[in-house]
């Protein structure tokens, strides 16, 4: 009786040992069908890194860029708008000096704006201003950003005005931009598509060529304010400006890039015969 009930106990010992492997072989196969899916599952995201690693210094830059020129958040906006609101407290100057700072125009165009647009009523406050490659570097982008003004800009290049339309500061702003190399002979059709009306606040020419002349040739527009860049090379008491050229490029002019534009005082005279007087 004793040695019947010893086997029947090892062969439930025995039943429970194979029932007791199988379930560990079960477990084991479970495991190696999740590892094998695992493995799968980390071929299928090495080979999404490698594709995002493949892209991404071009990603990294485009982050930066969108970063470090979203001058919507820009600490230099800000200062100028500082600088600005102390200027404007001036009620008298000795000269355009004084007041001059620099945002985002190439010297001090930007506090001199600022100065003049707080002592004169501007009916309309818009503006108009060409050769302005990518519109990083202008004399009226920190006019729309601090004044909220509306503008319409033109360059030749179509690789610096698709910049414009993708900056950040194109839906922000009401901001226009065209790509047109300017003439004369298309110049005043070029203006009529802003659809501003006659009198407009500022209009800024710093086209490194025929400035006089285009100037000249506008005669559907009248400005409040206009800046234009000259030549100082040729001096403040030469009357002198480059000959008309209509497909006139600086760089092809000469080796040196400095027969451009006009003498300051050519510039003078032709704004007192359009009726401006010259401030600095």
């Amino acid at each position: 009786m004793v040695n019947k009930i010893r086997f029947y106990l090892d062969q439930i010992r025995e039943i429970l040992l194979i029932a007791e492997q199988a379930k560990h072989e079960a477990i084991n196969a479970k495991h190696e069908a999740i590892n094998a899916k695992l493995e799968a599952t980390n071929a299928r995201l090495e080979a999404t890194r490698a594709k995002f690693e493949a892209a991404g210094a071009k990603n990294h830059v485009v982050a930066l860029r969108e970063f470090f020129q979203n001058d919507l958040k820009s600490s230099k906006v800000n200062i100028g708008q500082i600088q600005s609101q102390l200027n404007n407290q001036r009620e008298f100057i000795n000269d355009l000096s004084e007041v001059e700072f620099q945002v985002f125009s190439q010297w001090g165009d930007d506090g001199i704006i600022q100065f003049l647009i707080s002592k004169i009523d501007f009916p309309n406050k818009t503006f108009i201003e060409f050769g302005v490659e990518n519109y990083i570097e202008s004399n009226t982008r920190f006019l729309l950003l601090n004044d909220n003004w509306t503008g319409y800009v033109i360059d030749g290049s179509s690789k610096n005005i698709d910049y414009i339309k993708s900056d950040i500061i194109s839906w922000a702003c009401e901001l226009y931009a065209e790509v047109a190399f300017i003439n004369a002979e298309n110049i005043n059709e070029l203006l009529k598509k802003s659809n501003f009306d006659l009198e407009i606040g500022i209009l800024s020419i710093d086209i490194d060529g025929n400035d006089y002349w285009i100037w000249k040739a506008i005669n559907i527009i009248n400005p409040i304010i206009v800046i234009i860049e000259y030549n100082s090379v040729f001096g403040k008491n030469t009357t002198w400006t480059v000959p008309y050229d209509p497909g006139f490029v600086r760089e092809e002019k000469h080796s040196s890039i400095l027969y451009f534009g006009a003498s300051l005082k050519s510039l003078v005279i032709l704004a007192e015969q359009k009726g401006y007087a010259f401030i600095g």
